[in-house]
């Protein structure tokens, strides 16, 4: 799973802690955007 760990570890623990819930969120939203075109791409490739 590419979740961005090694970048926030590569911050300051100041800059970690100001971005944590932004990146989480953000990790969030591509997962969530990411299942939903692998559902789809599965669906296509179900009707072929």
């Amino acid at each position: 799973m590419c979740d961005g760990s090694m970048l926030v570890k590569l911050m300051p623990d100041s800059v970690n802690s100001m971005l944590t819930s932004v990146t989480s969120s953000f990790v969030a939203s591509i997962t969530c955007l990411n299942n939903n075109a692998l559902t789809k791409l599965h669906d296509i490739f179900k009707f072929n």
